[in-house]
């Protein structure tokens, strides 16, 4: 038996449906395609988890709601990406991250977090906790959000320097304390610094 292949698909309606979610898992329903964990962007852009058998399917998926649809990206996450050094894992991510693709920056940051040790795998693991808050956030579930913030930031409080990769912490911190203080959660970009440190 086939193995479903697992998609990644983020649209942005062309046109205004009262429920778009729903619309897009009818249609793939009646393709065979299970459309599964909906996250919303602040742009209004929809992102969903596709499971199919094939690649044809998925692509006839896309032809259909292309009319409806614009596909900022579609991505088969079947496939393994690469072996990235951490230099490189970290800057994917946070242009993955500043992108609101929080999901996928998770994932990139994993790969460096089994490679650490100590404080340093503290500090990757709170990136990556960061990334989970905003995919709850983007599923909707704010208090989700804010209570993996905390956790988040109880790790990035034992790293004392200021840069990781470019990566400013600092900066990132102040940012994350502030949201706990909004009634609202919002999005924010991970600033980089000019130069970086290892540890």
């Amino acid at each position: 038996m086939e193995r479903d292949q697992r998609f990644l698909i983020r649209l942005i309606p062309r046109t205004e449906l009262r429920d778009p979610v729903k619309f897009l898992r009818a249609v793939a329903k009646n393709l065979g395609i299970e459309a599964v964990n909906p996250k919303i962007t602040s742009y209004g852009a929809i992102e969903l988890d596709l499971f199919s058998k094939n690649t044809e399917n998925v692509a006839l998926f896309e032809s259909i709601i292309s009319p409806i649809f614009s596909v900022e990206f579609l991505r088969n996450l079947s496939v393994q990406e690469g072996f990235m050094e951490d230099e490189e894992a970290l800057a994917r991510a946070v242009e993955l991250f500043n992108s609101e693709r929080f999901w996928e920056a998770h994932e990139v940051l994993e790969q460096v977090w089994r490679r650490k040790e100590g404080v340093e795998k503290n500090l990757v693991q709170g990136l990556i906790l960061v990334c989970a808050a905003y995919v709850h956030l983007q599923k909707k579930e704010p208090q989700t959000s804010r209570n993996i913030i905390r956790r988040a930031l109880a790790l990035l409080e034992d790293y004392r320097m200021q840069n990781y990769y470019g990566i400013d912490i600092n900066f990132l911190k102040s940012k994350l304390r502030e949201e706990l203080l909004n009634e609202k959660i919002n999005i924010l970009k991970i600033k980089m610094m000019n130069s970086f440190e290892r540890k």
